[in-house]
């Protein structure tokens, strides 16, 4: 897949990302002096903001602009130049190399409407797809051929004349070769290519030079205020890559823990790691062909991992090592029954465990290797502290013809994973068929980790899993559960129910009640108060609930009051995650209390995004 989003702010140099980035110091200062009329004329008459010149990216009163594209394909290995048109870029094919970032300068005449252009074939066999993300807005690009290489374009937004096309490339069934920025109308180009200057002393660090053996060409060293790799890191010259005196440490981007820690309240900052480096590909199976696999292919069924996080999928936070893991797929999304998990410590993703290949599926509910089937696991998942196990029940299983009630509760074993250092089935449990509740779809599990169970909601009632005696227990019957969220208030013995079927009512559940009585209030209304399967989550900072549907903004339950609040972030904010493109949020965002931030994964294609709300 191929993903563009348009990032604007000043944090430094961009290549504070990346491995590579193509820099020509000499022609960006000659560009710099020749144009700056030019420029002014051209941003004032299209509206578009102040570049910031090249020579002084931090600048006070102007802006950078980014392009960030990801592809499946890694091309790129040599920066090359279309003959027929200097501003598009080739790659030639290299051994796939995931998570590798590239940065390509251009300009655009006039900023506004222009084609983001790509060439793409397929080496799967199938139609060359390459989907197109830019501010919330998408759209695809089809090759028609799948065993030629076809040029495909989408229009897109540009706001500034000079960009950087930052391109990473993953390992895939979509190849990608080649990219253009072009005017609107403005036809591919036809060139294959010829390759750019690449030698020691032309003042430029090309891809395939490095600053040991072209020192002449790799202007930024530490202390100059900018931070330029490969030849200056975090580690090497940290006044540089924090900012120090030239830059503001904040662009709205988290890179490391550094950035994470500096991030100013109630600002967002984008992980630019997907879900999909998590991904098993065909490759790492023994049945590979060198295209594809039968036992990847045995589990995709019409969306393939998309549908993890798409497809009605929640999720727990492992507050032991502040991670966010995720499970689900189900009907005849996603056939996959893995667990992928994105560390808030590394800001990155990993695989927990393996999608069984060729899975049974409804009515059987156990795989052969004694796994879980996959299902839409909507907000049935949750993490047991004292156990330090992943917690699933419920959901729509694995079926072509749909369908609600996946019986049987899994524990998957956290701690035994990360001793043994790798996956294996027995890491899954089967917790007691006894006395469990039918499932519905729109299940809901809370942990209650002072008294060590599972609170669990279904359409008809709440019910309690005991975690040590591995028992079920049915608590109240109440209705009105569908789509509502409940967050349990820690050393309170309270938990609070909202939203949904609830419309408008928030309940307060006592805890320390054998009965779990509650009451009802309605409060001022919120534009949450009725929404269904937002994320919601306890801010122990802030002593509230803060409940997230989409966009920069946030909204606050305070537990005393019961009233709501909205948050929206400052205008310093340089990042927001968008509206919600998933068929809801569950459990997928969550809260961690050492680290004072909020994380959320709406699409396995985007960034990861966190936010430190503040008191």
């Amino acid at each position: 897949m191929l993903a563009l989003s348009i990032t604007l702010g000043c944090g430094g140099d961009p290549a504070t990302d990346a491995g590579v980035r193509p820099h020509d110091a000499a022609r960006d200062a000659a560009d710099a002096d020749a144009d700056a009329d030019a420029d002014a004329d051209a941003d004032a008459d299209s509206g578009a903001p102040t570049l910031c010149p090249p020579d002084d990216p931090c600048a006070s009163g102007c802006t950078r602009a980014e392009l960030f594209v990801e592809a499946e394909s890694f091309y790129g290995s040599d920066d090359w130049r279309v003959t027929d048109a200097p501003d598009a870029r080739l790659g030639r094919s290299v051994t796939p190399r995931g998570n590798e970032l590239h940065y390509y300068p251009f300009t655009v005449a006039t900023p506004g409407p222009q084609q983001l252009c790509a060439r793409v074939r397929s080496a799967a066999g199938r139609a060359a797809e390459v989907r197109v993300e830019v501010e919330g807005f998408r759209a695809r690009l089809t090759g028609t051929d799948a065993s030629a290489w076809t040029w495909s374009c989408v229009d897109v937004h540009v706001p500034l004349r000079d960009v950087w096309l930052g391109v990473r490339y993953w390992a895939g069934g979509t190849e990608l070769d080649a990219f253009a920025l072009l005017p609107p109308g403005e036809p591919p180009p036809t060139g294959e290519g010829e390759a750019a200057p690449d030698a020691c002393g032309n003042d430029t660090c090309q891809q395939g030079e490095s600053c040991e053996s072209c020192p002449e060409c790799c202007e930024a060293r530490c202390g100059d205020g900018r931070c330029t790799r490969p030849d200056e890191d975090r580690g090497t010259c940290p006044d540089d890559c924090r900012g120090g005196d030239a830059c503001t440490p904040y662009d709205g981007v988290c890179r490391d823990g550094a950035d994470l820690a500096a991030l100013p309240a109630g600002h967002w900052c984008a992980v630019r790691q997907n879900a999909r480096t998590a991904e098993k590909r065909p490759a790492e199976y023994d049945d590979f062909d060198g295209s594809t696999s039968a036992s990847f292919e045995s589990y995709q069924r019409v969306q393939g991992f998309d549908a993890l996080i798409s497809a009605w999928n929640g999720g727990a936070f492992d507050r032991r090592r502040d991670r966010l893991v995720l499970f689900g797929g189900g009907h005849d999304d996603y056939g996959g029954n893995e667990l992928v998990a994105f560390s808030l410590t590394t800001l990155r993703w990993e695989r927990l465990s393996d999608p069984t290949p060729f899975p049974n599926r409804r009515p059987d509910w156990q795989n052969p290797d004694g796994t879980p089937i996959s299902r839409h696991s909507y907000d049935g998942v949750t993490y047991l502290t004292e156990t330090d196990e992943v917690f699933a029940f419920g959901g729509a299983p694995d079926a072509a013809e749909g369908g609600c009630n996946t019986p049987g509760a899994w524990r998957f074993d956290l701690g035994a994973r990360e001793s043994s250092g790798t996956y294996s089935p027995d890491q899954w449990r089967l917790a007691t068929r006894d006395g469990e509740p039918r499932t519905e779809c729109e299940n809901r599990a809370v942990e209650d980790p002072e008294r060590g169970r599972v609170l669990f909601a279904t359409q008809a009632g709440w019910f309690a899993y005991d975690v040590a005696s591995d028992a079920w227990s049915m608590l109240r019957a109440t209705t009105r559960n569908q789509g509502a969220q409940a967050v349990v208030i820690p050393g309170r013995g309270e938990m609070l129910q909202f939203g949904g079927r609830l419309e408008g009512v928030v309940r307060r559940f006592d805890l320390s009640d054998p009965d779990f009585t509650f009451e009802e209030i309605t409060p001022p209304s919120s534009p949450v108060a009725t929404a269904s399967n937002v994320g919601a989550a306890w801010d122990s900072a802030l002593g509230a609930v803060v409940v997230w549907s989409g966009g920069a903004e946030v909204h606050v339950l305070d537990p005393d009051t019961l009233s709501w609040t909205t948050r929206a972030p400052p205008a310093t904010n340089a990042a927001s995650p968008g509206p919600v493109t998933s068929r809801g949020v569950y459990g997928r965002w969550r809260y961690s209390e050492r680290l004072d931030v909020h994380v959320v994964v709406d699409d396995a294609d985007r960034p990861v995004f966190l936010l430190r709300v503040g008191g």
